[in-house]
């Protein structure tokens, strides 16, 4: 048995015994909140955990969606790192520090600018989490984990992000100025969001996962560009080269191309499912393989022997859809 897995038994085995053991597990952890333990990256999803006396445990990278922690004792859980605290139960018995309630808060009960301005936010995970307009001028981000959040509008002067993870996040019209510390990729992603520019060389780049969407790239320069798990929703692409253009999964719903625009023909192919459904599309044989088809309609479509390996479907409708051989 290795160490690693060793841990990860040692860790299911005290989240058991929390579940099934409440009352006496509580009492030796009143008695011995001084021992650090962990339950790192364990899937607390859905359970119920009122009253449990978490405290001094780390919980970093748990999946805590929808559990109920009402009147838990939370102190130096680090829940603030939690990897998901969507629908969370909390309540004012709940002994949790100001700096997890307020994530916890921003997380579930979105709202337009928040102030969080010159707060220590240093590796908390707000992934997904809405900041439209929020005030995070002077915050402290180091190591935050910001992935897929929406900052449109947001006020980043003076932020620390260094080492956060910015995947996939929204800046347009976020506000930089000389003392924000980003990466230099999401500082270009945000100069090209919010400074259109046409023909931009942005060949043979590494753009994966970034959040493009309503770009002006017009006659830019995307040859060999790796753009994989993005987003060019509504980006205009009008005389831009994407030769050999990495498009797996990217959102192309809503891209404006034109006759001066050149793309492999299986990208265009999948542009065209995406934004021109048809009733009753005859894809048979075709390489849909990683294309990102969610919230296509594809009912009635003939998918016989078509390669759909990796292909994103979210949302899709396959009603009456024929399938044989894919």
């Amino acid at each position: 048995m290795t160490t690693n897995n060793f841990h990860r038994r040692e860790k299911e085995l005290l989240a058991t015994i929390i579940f099934s053991q409440r009352n006496l597990w509580n009492q030796w952890r009143r008695d011995n909140s001084e021992v650090p333990l962990s339950l790192e990256g364990i899937n607390f999803q859905d359970c119920d955990l009122t009253g449990a006396n978490l405290e001094n445990i780390d919980l970093t990278n748990a999946n805590l969606k929808d559990t109920n922690l009402k009147s838990a004792n939370l102190k130096d859980t680090f829940i603030e790192c939690a990897d998901n605290l969507q629908g969370v139960k909390l309540d004012d018995n709940t002994q949790i520090d100001e700096t997890s309630r307020l994530v916890w808060d921003v997380i579930n009960n979105p709202q337009s600018e928040r102030n969080l301005s010159n707060l220590d936010l240093r590796g908390v995970n707000l992934k997904w989490a809405d900041l439209t307009n929020a005030n995070l001028s002077g915050a402290d981000l180091n190591d935050a984990n910001l992935a897929y959040a929406n900052l449109s509008g947001a006020n980043l002067s003076g932020t620390d992000l260094t080492d956060a993870y910015l995947w996939g996040i929204n800046l347009a019209n976020v506000r930089l100025d000389k003392n924000t510390k980003i990466d230099e990729q999401s500082k270009l992603i945000w100069e090209i969001v919010n400074h259109p520019k046409q023909e931009r060389d942005l060949s043979k780049m590494s753009l994966e996962e970034v959040n493009l969407r309503g770009a002006d790239l017009r006659n830019a320069d995307l040859t060999d560009t790796h753009l994989t798990n993005g987003s060019l929703k509504n980006a205009d692409l009008r005389g831009a080269n994407l030769t050999n253009a990495h498009l797996n999964n990217v959102n192309l719903i809503g891209v404006k191309l034109d006759e001066n625009t050149i793309i492999d023909e299986k990208w265009k192919f999948v542009w065209e499912i995406v934004n021109h459904p048809q009733s009753q599309r005859d894809l048979k044989k075709t390489d849909l393989s990683y294309a990102n088809l969610a919230g296509v309609d594809l009912r009635n479509a003939n998918l016989r022997e078509t390669d759909l390996s990796y292909a994103n479907f979210g949302r899709s409708r396959f009603k009456r859809g024929r399938f044989e051989g894919c």
